[in-house]
């Protein structure tokens, strides 16, 4: 696959209590406001790299501390009968795809590699962590997608405190 995207580290904290997010680039921070707790956020979307066809692979290392849970940390965005085809969600140190499926146990407090490659054609979405295929799933359809990754908390159930923190993003095409 040809590296089409690279991004640097990155640092991703919500604090509900004080809604607020920061997105901490190479040192630098930026704070967000939000305008509800219910859907609180602190996102980055891989801009200008949405795609309708062919074989997209995502890979980033990835860091949750303990504490963090109900929190979507990486998705795939799109899909003909939903919005997203994918979403890899941290409950109580269990990574899930879709919040149903454990993909990886025992996530906080270490680094892990994680790449999720999306065959748009085949329909299929596989995912591996630290370089062991963890789940294959069907897509939802053919649409415009796109890989966002950072914390996004959308439940009444997610933790006051969410953060994800991402080293050597990238996105390969095929």
């Amino acid at each position: 696959m040809n590296n089409t995207f690279s991004g640097s580290a990155i640092h991703y904290r919500f604090n509900v209590a004080s809604s607020y997010s920061e997105d901490i680039a190479e040192g630098k921070g930026s704070r967000f406001q939000t305008k509800s707790n219910r859907s609180s956020r602190g996102e980055r979307a891989a801009a200008g790299y949405d795609y309708t066809s062919g074989v997209w692979q995502f890979e980033g290392n990835f860091y949750v501390p303990q504490g963090s849970s109900g929190v979507i940390i990486m998705q795939i965005h799109g899909a003909a009968t939903e919005a997203t085809t994918l979403r890899l969600r941290v409950y109580n140190g269990d990574l899930k795809y879709n919040g149903k499926t454990v993909v990886a146990s025992n996530i906080y407090d270490k680094w892990l590699r994680l790449n999720v490659i999306h065959n748009v054609g085949a329909g299929k979405v596989t995912i591996f962590i630290d370089g062991k295929q963890k789940l294959v799933v069907i897509g939802h359809g053919r649409a415009n997608f796109y890989f966002k990754y950072g914390v996004y908390g959308a439940l009444s159930a997610s933790s006051n405190y969410m953060e994800s923190r991402w080293r050597e993003v990238k996105l390969f095409k095929k």
